[in-house]
């Protein structure tokens, strides 16, 4: 099997949460190119949806080592950060990813929830406001500042703001 076959198949597992088969040919891969900065991310992504941060975070700060210009590692090292509740590192880290991508809707969906969990409703706020007018078709960013304009009884404007977001997707589950 091709090293573009086992990506391709250890993305397919990935999407039919098949951790084990994903993590399988990651891990082939990364032993195969033990300096690609791909097969770390993949790694490290398997890692993350299988809820395993600590090792999802060792292995992004190797693909960090390999391409240290790059936003995509940062954002996810911020992204397991957030969920291991390291909220001033997982800052730190979007902010640095910003810094290579300021145009990243993801990225800024990443701050947004991030400052969410801060309790800085306003900075998050401008984040998903952000997120959207780099990517008017990102739904989860409509659905998170809604949320939060609700919780801060804006909710004329939350309204305004969820039904922007279900027009682009109505089966989405906000």
């Amino acid at each position: 099997m091709t090293s573009e076959e086992k990506q391709k198949s250890a993305l397919r597992a990935l999407r039919m949460q098949d951790f084990a088969v994903a993590e399988q040919y990651a891990n082939e891969l990364v032993e195969e190119y033990p300096y690609s900065w791909h097969a770390r991310m993949l790694l490290g992504t398997v890692k993350t949806q299988q809820k395993q941060y600590e090792q999802a975070e060792e292995v992004f700060r190797e693909a960090i080592k390999l391409q240290p210009e790059n936003a995509e590692g940062y954002n996810n090292l911020a992204v397991v950060n957030r969920h291991q509740g390291k909220l001033d590192e997982a800052l730190e880290l979007a902010r640095t990813a910003l810094n290579f991508a300021p145009d990243r809707a993801d990225i800024l969906y990443n701050l947004g929830n991030i400052r969410k969990r801060m309790d800085d409703d306003q900075a998050a706020q401008d984040a998903y406001r952000r997120a959207i007018e780099v990517d008017p078709n990102f739904v989860m960013a409509y659905n998170n500042l809604g949320t939060l304009l609700e919780q801060d009884g804006e909710h004329q404007k939350a309204f305004e703001v969820l039904l922007q977001g279900l027009e682009l997707d109505h089966n989405h589950p906000m």
